[in-house]
């Protein structure tokens, strides 16, 4: 049987915040083992020192690395339009998915009419 920590403990928070006891296993196995869906790799731009400037290869992938984190962030940005996608959701947890897909949706047809507009092309 597994324990539950005390009140105000958050399992997230750093193997510092805990007593000995929760970090033996009660809480995470040693050696803090996750499912790999939660392992994530970072992907940081590198930044140039003093006397030691970025090489071209390192400009390129900054290069590459922005522009795919701006059209993220830009897809996130398009999402939060949508009042109920920005704020908490509030609502029943079984409506999420439905309500979410909904948001989308609504972003790609404006996506789609942008489209339209510019070039005329219907998608």
């Amino acid at each position: 049987m597994v324990e539950r920590p005390p009140w105000g403990a958050n399992p997230t928070l750093s193997a510092t915040s805990f007593s000995n006891q929760y970090l033996r296993g009660i809480l995470l196995p040693p050696p803090f083992s996750y499912p790999s869906a939660f392992l994530v790799t970072v992907r940081l731009n590198e930044k140039a020192r003093r006397n030691h400037p970025l090489t071209r290869e390192q400009k390129k992938l900054n290069r590459l690395r922005s522009s795919t984190r701006i059209e993220i962030e830009h897809t996130f940005s398009r999402r939060k339009k949508y009042q109920i996608a920005a704020d908490i959701y509030r609502n029943r947890d079984e409506g999420y998915d439905q309500t979410m897909n909904i948001v989308v949706g609504l972003v790609n047809l404006r996506a789609y009419d942008r489209i339209f507009q510019r070039t005329g092309l219907q998608l």
